[in-house]
């Protein structure tokens, strides 16, 4: 008899701990698509034990489509964390659903680094603007590092010693009386795009603050200021910036990328149909203006609402609409992102071979452009079709490839999505020590970032492993601790995982009552997100909990 049959038998008040917490195991890969965290899946065979672990990325307003946009490049998809799922244990329709949250993620980080494709050309040039300057210290002589930080960048895309020259230029004329507010204004701008574009997100986030400073209503600083707060998770502040830029907005064009950023925001509250709402809004508004590359950044963004609820046939319409526009006007970033997100709707659907087509064709794109970045995330994505096709070590080797190029550049979002794909992959080889440091780096990162969504992801990690010990006190608190994070920042998916975790807790502990508790408030907020086909698929197992109270009492 198997143990699922067993644990809704009269057996259950002779299970022993750990058979009870295998049990809520893998109850909880019912769970992990809608947050973007490491889940085991337990093989059909019975042997081995597997994981699933995702928290990713999309562009779209913050790129116009979906993926992960942290370095200013168009469109990158990389599933946040990252994706493992034994084909064994999981049937394809399941695996569609594990990736409506990871579809979700993508086009969130996606939008988190460059709102649009206007944006990113503004950070562009404002970094451009930044290596003139250097480059004129070097011919004054001023500075005899100059060449050294120039040639960083040029060949590698370190923008580290780039950065660390701005920042001491901008220290040494503050206290001059002939330092212009305007001159000001434009060092702290290249500051913020050199160190944004970086993923060094404090730095920007200080040049950012420096600007409102001198003019409240710069509107680029609004706009720049509700990316970063997005970035770290911090939504009412982030709606609030947007909400005055659109207000302050020029004109209409101004005011589509506006929309398109609340867009987001709702997206990441899980609040779907009010986001669905701001990006037609801004299709609208961008279709009648004729900014073809804004009409498709708004598809993107509708690819990833479509994805997010897990429609992928409509999401990759949506995604090909975008690639046909960015083919015609020969927008190579937006290509790229486009064959990155088509890339993960294979994936969703277990079409591997096609996942793997669309990330190389993504990759191919990047390297002919040069973006680290894009060339990371697409490691990742590559690591993830590996992991998923059973080739662990092979998926290590990737991650630990995108691992090494985030941290290259800078990038402590990228960095810690590939330690988490790190801890992912020695949890599945049953390696809970290794998992447990990688899981516990990821975390430090993020609280280095100051990305509340994406401590309360590692959270959720930790307290999966805990579980698998059989540390129930420590799982529970942890759980707990993503909780209230997750109500901290309003989102819905977030809740209910972590809901739903707690509930798999209580149930290792045999407290039906707490557990169908907990597990009943999961469902609610996945059908609030729009996730109803999770919901669906752990609601029998609340009608078995319930029967079985009754009996046990």
């Amino acid at each position: 008899m198997t143990l699922c049959k067993r644990v809704f038998k009269k057996e259950w008040k002779d299970f022993t701990t750990n058979q009870v917490i295998a049990f809520s195991i893998l109850v909880l890969t019912l769970l992990g698509a809608a947050s973007g965290v490491c889940v085991w899946i337990w093989p059909h065979s019975g042997t081995g034990t597997t994981i699933v672990e995702s928290g990713g990325t999309i562009i779209s307003a913050d790129a116009n489509s979906v993926a992960q946009n942290v370095g200013g490049q168009g469109n990158v998809t990389q599933g946040p964390g990252a994706t493992y799922i034994d084909n064994r244990g999981v049937d394809s329709h399941w695996l569609a659903n594990q990736y409506a949250d990871t579809a979700k993620e993508l086009g969130r980080a996606e939008v988190m680094l460059a709102q649009s494709e206007q944006d990113n050309e503004q950070l562009r040039k404002e970094r451009e603007d930044a290596l003139k300057r250097v480059a004129e210290l070097e011919a004054r002589g001023n500075r005899p590092d100059a060449t050294e930080a120039i040639r960083q960048y040029r060949e590698s895309g370190d923008s580290a010693k780039l950065l660390e020259i701005l920042i001491q230029e901008e220290a040494h004329h503050r206290g001059e009386q002939t330092y212009h507010r305007d001159e000001r204004m434009k060092l702290n701008r290249e500051i913020a795009a050199v160190a944004y574009l970086k993923g060094n997100i404090e730095v920007a986030s200080q040049a950012v603050v420096e600007m409102l400073a001198i003019e409240p209503n710069d509107l680029s600083a609004i706009i720049q200021s509700g990316n970063i707060r997005l970035l770290q998770g911090r939504l009412a502040e982030a709606e609030s910036d947007y909400l005055k830029a659109s207000r302050l907005a020029k004109d209409d064009g101004q005011r589509a990328v506006a929309l398109g950023n609340l867009g987001v925001v709702y997206q990441t509250r899980g609040e779907l149909d009010r986001a669905e709402e701001m990006h037609r809004e801004a299709l609208k508004i961008n279709e009648r203006l004729g900014r073809a590359e804004g009409v498709a950044g708004n598809y993107g963004n509708l690819g990833n609402i479509y994805a997010i609820r897990g429609e992928f046939n409509q999401a990759e319409q949506w995604y090909r609409k975008g690639l046909q526009i960015d083919e015609k006007i020969g927008r190579f970033e937006g290509l790229a992102g486009g064959y990155a997100n088509l890339g993960t709707i294979h994936s969703a659907r277990g079409e591997w071979d096609q996942a793997e087509q669309m990330s190389r064709k993504a990759l191919d794109i990047y390297e002919k452009l040069g973006s680290l970045v894009g060339i990371a995330a697409q490691y990742g994505n590559l690591g993830l079709v590996c992991a998923n096709r059973g080739q662990l070590e092979k998926g290590e080797q990737l991650f630990r490839k995108a691992l090494g190029t985030y941290e290259k550049v800078g990038s402590l979002d990228g960095t810690a999505h590939q330690y988490g794909n790190l801890g992912v992959v020695f949890k599945s080889r049953g390696d809970l020590v290794q998992a447990e440091q990688m899981f516990r780096k990821a975390l430090d990162t993020y609280k280095e970032l100051g990305s509340l969504e994406g401590i309360a992801k590692q959270y959720v990690n930790l307290g999966l492993v805990h579980l698998a010990r059989g540390e129930l006190d420590l799982a529970e608190r942890t759980h707990s601790q993503a909780l209230e994070i997750y109500e901290k920042i309003g989102s819905r998916s977030g809740k209910a995982t972590a809901c739903g975790s707690l509930g798999l807790v209580y149930l290792a502990r045999k407290d039906l009552n707490r557990s169908r508790e907990y597990l009943q408030k999961s469902v609610e907020l996945f059908e609030q997100a729009g996730l109803q086909s999770v919901a669906d698929r752990i609601r029998p197992l609340l009608v078995t909990l319930e029967r079985k109270s009754k009996e046990v009492k």
